[in-house]
């Protein structure tokens, strides 16, 4: 996939690999473009503490369900100290993104929890 387009979607990010795990399911695996911004007071921080792979749900493209795996960076900011890297796309801590998260809010203000629940693939509690 063209990091152009890739950008469209995952801003500050492009498609390092991609598998699929099952015939319904494919899992990306983002690649970092520019220096890390910290996400405790947004400034520009070049230099890495340590970085981790965390995989994440993402609304479904096309008939397939999608995993993504961006590389997430913990940032030596001189301000705040180690703190995770801000992603535009991606709430702090959580394992969906906000697409995922908007589309579900979405949903269940038309349908059943439980019913939202099965055809995403999540917790009813999520």
């Amino acid at each position: 996939m063209d990091s152009l387009l890739c950008s469209l979607f995952w801003e500050g990010y492009t498609l390092y690999k991609y598998r699929h795990l099952s015939k319904s399911h494919l899992r990306f695996t983002l690649e970092a473009l520019n220096d890390p911004i910290c996400g405790g007071c947004d400034d520009r921080c070049p230099q890495v503490h340590d970085q981790s792979i965390r995989r994440i749900r993402d609304c479904d493209l096309l008939d397939q369900r999608l995993s993504i795996e961006p590389i997430v960076r913990r940032v030596s900011c001189k301000r705040c100290g180690p703190k995770t890297e801000k992603i535009s796309w991606l709430p702090t801590r959580s394992r969906q993104t906000w697409w995922l998260i908007r589309q579900v809010e979405s949903m269940c203000t038309e349908q059943p929890v439980k019913h939202v629940s099965n055809r995403m693939g999540l917790p009813w509690h999520t």
